[in-house]
């Protein structure tokens, strides 16, 4: 495969990212110049020898607070805004794992997702969780009833 190449607007890209050793990673990605101009495939090989521990955390940093803003940005705007919501965020519990851990109940996701947001307890979080299903319900509308003659 070359360093560069053009992709198709019919082809379907998968970006990918491989451990290679030594601190290295060698990376393919696309990326297009402009709305209007082509896309191209790029592979590189990110060398990260001689960076700190401090750097890395630094140079993550970024990719972690849209994670998180974006996690914020689906909580209800009462809950969002709340001080204590997402004040102590795990990159490894709450983006590494939560971003591509997919549960099998979706409710059970749901409580999870209120525990590690609201850091409340189970029954916490399912009593918030019972409470909005009850808010929603009544939000419902009715179905109308045509009159019968």
């Amino acid at each position: 495969m070359t360093n560069l190449s053009q992709i198709s607007d019919a082809e379907v890209f998968s970006p990918k990212d491989e451990f290679i050793g030594g601190r290295k990673i060698k990376s393919t990605f696309s990326f297009r110049r402009s709305k209007d101009a082509p896309r191209f495939r790029k592979e590189c090989i990110f060398d990260f020898t001689g960076v700190s521990e401090e750097q890395l955390m630094d140079l993550a940093l970024y990719s972690i607070k849209v994670k998180t803003q974006s996690l914020l940005r689906n909580l209800s705007p009462e809950v969002a805004i709340k001080s204590e919501t997402l004040s102590t965020v795990s990159v490894l519990k709450d983006l590494i794992e939560g971003g591509t851990k997919v549960p099998a109940d979706p409710i059970e996701g749901a409580v999870k997702s209120l525990m590690r947001a609201l850091s409340i307890t189970e029954d916490a979080a399912r009593a918030v969780f019972q409470d909005a299903q009850r808010k929603a319900a009544a939000q419902k509308p009715q179905p109308k009833v045509a009159k019968v003659a």
